[in-house]
């Protein structure tokens, strides 16, 4: 048999070349797909990321057939072990091209000093991470939303990995939905009476507010497995206007505690999945570039209209005041005429607030984080 040859770069100096080539050879045939942006990936693997003041990465290619990166820094410590991640996975299916790329990626993170392996996990859970074990018969892919080959949960646990976290999609009608607001009518009055203000989330108020989320987000984050703190220039560069330019502003919000800092707050996205995947052709719409101002009538075009509950938060001090549902009903109440079918995106499993909409949810979609200890 002829040895497997691995090109090898350190993330710091950049990607090998043909790196970038796998993922557009694996989904050629993909509608569904939404295509990788080669200006944001080099630019993350670069000397110039952040990642490298005390991180470290390093890519590794089979032209043609396979690749993953490897991450570690000191700050990747989980239960009390230093843990690596992978991301950037793509392979083409080979048993004996993936068992020599993860005997090569396994034996980097254990020169690093890891002692498991989680992924994938594109640097940390601020980017893409998890793969997509099941969706509903026709499903389309939304934006920041991982998809893969069905079979990369199986090829997985063949390489020794197994599901460590697992995640849904629920997904329901709005008329069924709208009845949850029925439940919780009185909790937004009763929290405006001990001071609490629900406000829009606008582009301008995110900006405004840019620097007080960056450390709203290590508050409301840091129990969320595999988090691992970045830097305000990484989140600012992350997180900035063309972030917060994707969210609809009828059901995102901010709630300001009595004190004026902020509580807690919702973000919620257009289903952009027509515009940005493979299936729209030349018409593509680059993620990055999307604008709900812009971008979000043209969906009217492609029903059913539907509407990604992406990120709702509380800051620890004001959890278990129902600020949660009060914001779902916040949402739910501002936008009903607005979408016909509600997205409550990438949940945890065990997530209490899964509970809110289990019985207007009639479709699941799920997915799953897998590690591998290090031997």
């Amino acid at each position: 048999m002829i040895p497997v040859r691995i090109h090898e770069t350190d993330g710091i100096n950049g990607l090998p070349d043909g790196f970038l080539d796998l993922a557009r050879i694996v989904y050629e045939n993909e509608p569904q797909w939404i295509p990788e942006n080669p200006g944001r990936i080099t630019a993350k693997i670069s000397s110039a990321h952040s990642w490298f003041n005390d991180g470290r990465a390093r890519c590794f290619l089979i032209p043609g057939r396979g690749r993953v990166a490897g991450f570690i820094s000191p700050k990747m410590v989980i239960d009390g072990v230093q843990a690596a991640f992978f991301g950037y996975w793509e392979t083409m299916g080979s048993p004996e091209d993936d068992a020599c790329l993860w005997a090569r990626v396994e034996e980097w993170s254990r020169q690093e000093g890891a002692k498991v392996l989680y992924g994938p996990i594109n640097f940390t859970t601020f980017d893409n991470y998890r793969i997509r074990v099941s969706a509903e018969p026709g499903a389309r892919t939304f934006q920041a939303e991982s998809f893969n080959p069905p079979d990369y949960a199986e090829r997985l646990k063949r390489a020794g990995f197994s599901p460590c976290r697992e995640y849904v999609v629920q997904i329901g009608p709005t008329p069924i939905v709208k009845q949850l607001t029925q439940i919780h009518a009185d909790l937004i009055p009763s929290l405006v009476a001990e001071g609490y203000r629900f406000e829009p989330l606008t582009i301008d108020g995110w900006m405004a507010h840019l620097d007080e989320m960056h450390t709203v987000a290590d508050n409301v984050f840091a129990d969320n497995f595999a988090y691992t703190p970045i830097s305000y220039e990484t989140f600012a560069a992350g997180n900035g206007r063309s972030f917060i330019s994707k969210a609809c502003p009828r059901t995102s919000c901010f709630v300001f505690a009595p004190n004026g800092r902020i509580a807690a707050f919702s973000i919620m996205y257009p289903h952009y999945g027509p515009l940005v995947t493979q299936s729209a052709g030349e018409r593509r719409i680059d993620v990055s570039k999307l604008n709900h101002e812009k971008h979000a009538p043209l969906l009217d075009a492609h029903p059913p209209r539907v509407i990604l509950v992406k990120t709702m938060a509380t800051t620890s001090e004001h959890r278990r005041k129902g600020i949660f549902n009060a914001m779902a009903t916040y949402a739910i109440e501002n936008s009903c005429d607005a979408y016909d079918v509600w997205f409550g995106t990438l949940i945890r499993s065990d997530n209490p607030s899964r509970r809110y909409a289990t019985t207007a949810s009639q479709f699941e979609r799920r997915y799953a984080l897998f590690h591998k200890a290090l031997v």
